[in-house]
C-alpha cells in the first residue's frame, strides 16, 4: 500500500471521527442536528426568505404544498429560526420531522401548543380562542399519534423539554395571528391585553399545560 493510500485513509478516518464526536457532543448539548443541514432547494430558500420578510401566510402556504423530500430542509430552516416564529410553525415543523424522530415531532407539537395558548389569552377577545382548536389540524399525524397513544406519560419527557425549551426563549412575538380571528377582528377592532399582564399570562397557560399532563 502506497503511502499517498494511508494518508487517505487515515485523513477519510479523522474527517469521520470528527463528525462522529459533533454528532455526539451535539446531542449531548442539546443542538438540533437539523440546524446544520445545508439548505440547497430554490423552493426552501424562497420559504427562508419569506419568513425573515414575515410573509408568514405565503410561506405556510408554500410548506403546507412542499413535497416531502424536502422535509429535512424545511426543517432545518424552521428549527434554525425557532426563536422568532409564530406558534403555527410549530405544528408543520413537528409533522416534518415525524417520519424521522416521533420524540422531536411531539416535543414541536407541544411547544406549539404551549406558545399558541399564550398568544391566544393574550387578545381581549375571547371568542379568538376558538382558533386553537384548529392548529392541530396541522399537524395531522403527530396529533394522530398523541391522541391515540393510551400511554400517555411516554410524552412526558418531550412536555417536559417544550416547557424547557418555552422558558428559555420567551416569545417575543406579537398575538395578532390569532387575535384576528376573533369576532372583534371581524369587525375591524383588535384588543390585545397591556404588556404588563403578559408575565401572568404566560405563567397561566404553562401552568395549565403543566397540570393537563397530569391527567
Amino acid at each position: 500500500m502506497s503511502l499517498i493510500n494511508v494518508k487517505n485513509k487515515a485523513a477519510m478516518f479523522f474527517i469521520g471521527s470528527a463528525l462522529i464526536l459533533f454528532t455526539v457532543i451535539g446531542l449531548l448539548l442539546g443542538f438540533n442536528i437539523e440546524t446544520v443541514i445545508k439548505v440547497t432547494d430554490p423552493e426552501v430558500i424562497e420559504i427562508k426568505h419569506l419568513i425573515e420578510q414575515d410573509e408568514d401566510l405565503e410561506a405556510l402556504q408554500k410548506i403546507k404544498v412542499a413535497p416531502g423530500n424536502l422535509d429535512r430542509q424545511i426543517s432545518a430552516v424552521l428549527t434554525s429560526k425557532a426563536m422568532d416564529l409564530e406558534p403555527i410553525y410549530f405544528f408543520f415543523l413537528a409533522d416534518r420531522v415525524f417520519s424521522r424522530n416521533k420524540e422531536k415531532a411531539v416535543f414541536w407539537f407541544f411547544t406549539g401548543t404551549i406558545r399558541s395558548y399564550y398568544d391566544a389569552f393574550r387578545c381581549k377577545d375571547k371568542t379568538a380562542r376558538s382558533g386553537l382548536g384548529y392548529l392541530q389540524a396541522f399537524a395531522p399525524k403527530t396529533a394522530k399519534y398523541v391522541s391515540s397513544t393510551k400511554n400517555k406519560s411516554q410524552f412526558y419527557p418531550a412536555a417536559v423539554k417544550a416547557l424547557d425549551w418555552d422558558e428559555k426563549h420567551p416569545s417575543t412575538n406579537s398575538p395578532v395571528w390569532i387575535c384576528k380571528h376573533g369576532i372583534s377582528a371581524i369587525k375591524g377592532k383588535i384588543e390585545i391585553y397591556p404588556e404588563e399582564d403578559w408575565a401572568s399570562i404566560r405563567r397561566e397557560q404553562r401552568d395549565r399545560f403543566r397540570k393537563s399532563l397530569q391527567k
